[in-house]
């Protein structure tokens, strides 16, 4: 089997009205997704982080080094790809475009195996898995009733996890996180995130103001690149604390898991270094006893990759020591992108998100609604 084409084109959906988070607020939606053939019919699907012309640009880099080649060979391929980049740096654009082709090469094989990806990665530990409510935005006014709007849909929908953005202020994170803990009552967990919009202080007083309403993660505290700021908290505060989604390949993870500084391992697949990068990701944050909770915040091809991931994490540590459950981020915005550009319903009921039974990622291309989302002009084919 050889890989002969690889298409790239970029959706992109304008919101309602602006919302996102403590860095800034969002007025559209967008992604990249990556077609890739075969001279077998085979079809490969996957996505990169990040739309417009930069993004096509990074994946027409890249592309040349896969046509003609074996998609069975996906390791040697993406060593000698990230070989290519070395004088660029092995982060940004150029990872998240070898991401996209990446998820589509497992795609590929496992429709070849007539297997699921979780099954490729080793095997499904679960059919169903436990997803928290992504939810609670900022937004232009970022009201305490927009807060509690959210957070009761969430709890409508039957999750019995939610997370919510905090990061403008250390008082109104105290404020947020207890209406929100008010809505929830006990037994339903609390994660926050702020995005890295704090420095060391600041954080820390945000830690320290909101402990008392039990909070399974603190995401992002600060910047990912302060690792002094992730070290200072990680003594400081009892908070579990989380990062990844701005991380790149496993040497990118390195320093964060071998120092101790996060006790969540969150790699985003559409930009870490896709399935393969996951999998060596996965690997060093389990021979530290951490915990592996995939970012997810694109089209339904990115959380169709991340069910198959999360559907193979084995239970880590042990199931002895009580170990906390596998988490699936599930945003709860609007999008059309994330629910209605694939021919199968993604299932999330009683807050849990159902895994595929088809091989590969166990999705196909609604054709139309992604000619509906194109973004006029970003459809090349290389």
């Amino acid at each position: 089997m050889k890989i002969t084409e690889i298409e790239a084109f970029n959706l992109k959906y304008d919101v309602e009205y602006p919302y996102g988070m403590s860095r800034g607020l969002v007025s559209s939606r967008g992604s990249t997704i990556i077609i890739v053939k075969t001279d077998e019919g085979i079809v490969g699907f996957g996505e990169t982080w990040g739309g417009g012309t930069p993004s096509l640009e990074h994946i027409k880099q890249v592309s040349s080094l896969y046509i003609g080649q074996d998609p069975f060979d996906r390791d040697i391929l993406f060593k000698k790809c990230m070989d290519s980049l070395y004088h660029l740096g092995h982060g940004g654009l150029h990872i998240a475009a070898l991401s996209g082709i990446d998820l589509a090469l497992w795609d590929i094989i496992g429709k070849a195996c007539n297997q699921s990806v979780s099954k490729l990665l080793g095997g499904q530990s679960r059919n169903k898995i436990m997803a928290y409510a992504s939810t609670g935005y900022l937004s232009e006014t970022s009201s305490l009733k927009e807060l509690s709007d959210q957070i009761e849909n969430a709890m409508e929908l039957g999750f019995k996890a939610v997370k919510i953005k905090i990061g403008k202020s250390p008082e109104s994170d105290r404020e947020r996180v207890k209406l929100t803990r008010q809505i929830t009552g006990e037994g339903v967990l609390i994660l926050v995130d702020a995005n890295g919009n704090y420095k060391r202080d600041s954080a820390y007083k945000s830690a320290r103001l909101i402990e008392e309403y039990d909070i399974h993660w603190y995401e992002e505290p600060v910047s990912p690149e302060d690792i002094e700021g992730f070290r200072y908290l990680k003594e400081q505060t009892s908070i579990p604390l989380a990062s990844g989604e701005a991380l790149f390949t496993r040497y990118g993870f390195r320093n964060y898991i071998e120092r101790g500084l996060i006790d969540f391992v969150q790699p985003d697949l559409s930009k870490c270094g896709g399935f393969t990068e996951a999998l060596a990701i996965t690997t060093l944050a389990q021979t530290y006893n951490l915990n592996v909770s995939a970012h997810v915040w694109g089209t339904a091809v990115g959380v169709a990759a991340a069910t198959q991931f999360m559907a193979y994490l084995p239970i880590h540590p042990h199931t002895m020591n009580e170990p906390a459950p596998i988490l699936f981020e599930y945003d709860t915005s609007k999008n059309p992108l994330r629910t209605g550009i694939i021919n199968e319903n993604i299932i999330v009921r009683n807050g849990f998100i159902e895994v595929s039974e088809g091989s590969g990622l166990g999705v196909t291309l609604n054709t139309e609604l992604i000619n509906k989302y194109a973004a006029e002009g970003t459809v090349l084919a290389f």
